[in-house]
């Protein structure tokens, strides 16, 4: 494997990611394309033997090997499901004593429709939860309020730390839970809007600083304007600009 074969100070893999010359590394790429460049998965294929383990199907226990791997990695299985047993969306891997308990997400070849759909739409939340749980804060606000960002806005984000960006993600999905990113309830959310024609509603984050989220919520998107510190003496000004991008941002995405 590349990243396993030493060239001094460097890996094979590391070696070719440095070469400056495109045209000789898309070559070197094209020689190792059936073989990992990137990080992998180890397997110890003597220490998989000697592990006791078994799929508890219904028509009895079914020896495994590779899918206890593939378990412990989080990863997914496809299977063709040609025997009943396998037609599960999670196979449940247990070794003899019953002290482990692994699950695997199954993606099997159903040929009944109904099947193949529920088969298909469970695998499909597994990965989107997936793909939530492993995004950064920006990303997570992005995939819970289907939410659209200034500029301005995803700047002043960045530079907040952890626990700020966390505050805020938290409170919107707070707010989105008990309805108030439509309806403000004026201690969560507050409604601010500098005139009748603009709609612009505050989230009002208290710890661990205490900030303040310009926005405007339609029933299928979030436009996110701009952030602010509480302490601001120029709020009212504030709210105004944050009006002004919210109307340029709804007019581009309608």
């Amino acid at each position: 494997m590349p990243e396993q074969l030493s060239l001094g100070k460097f890996s094979l893999a590391e070696a070719i990611d440095k070469l400056e010359n495109k045209d000789l590394k898309r070559l070197a790429y094209a020689y190792f394309i059936k073989y990992p460049i990137e990080k992998f998965c180890l397997i110890d294929e003597e220490k998989l033997l000697e592990q006791d383990y078994f799929f508890l199907a219904e028509t009895g226990e079914k020896k495994v090997l590779y899918l206890l791997q593939i378990a412990r990695q989080n990863g997914l299985l496809l299977s063709v499901a040609l025997s009943d047993d396998l037609k599960i969306n999670q196979l449940e891997l247990v070794n003899r004593d019953r002290s482990e308990k692994l699950f695997i997400n199954n993606l099997f070849c159903a040929e009944k429709e109904s099947e193949f759909k529920c088969n298909v739409s469970f695998i499909e939340d597994y990965i989107q939860n997936q793909t939530f749980c492993n995004a950064n804060f920006l990303s997570k606000i992005e995939l819970l309020l289907n939410a659209k960002f200034s500029s301005k806005f995803e700047k002043a984000f960045s530079l907040l730390s952890n626990d700020e960006k966390e505050s805020i993600f938290n409170l919107f999905e707070r707010a989105k839970c008990e309805g108030f990113l439509l309806y403000p309830n004026k201690q969560m959310v507050k409604d601010v809007s500098p005139d009748e024609k603009t709609k612009v509603y505050e989230l009002r984050v208290y710890t661990p600083v205490a900030l303040r989220v310009y926005f405007y919520a339609t029933a299928e998107k979030v436009f996110i304007a701009s952030l602010e510190k509480k302490s601001n003496p120029n709020q009212s000004e504030d709210i105004k600009n944050a009006a002004k991008l919210l109307a340029k941002m709804v007019r581009q995405h309608r």
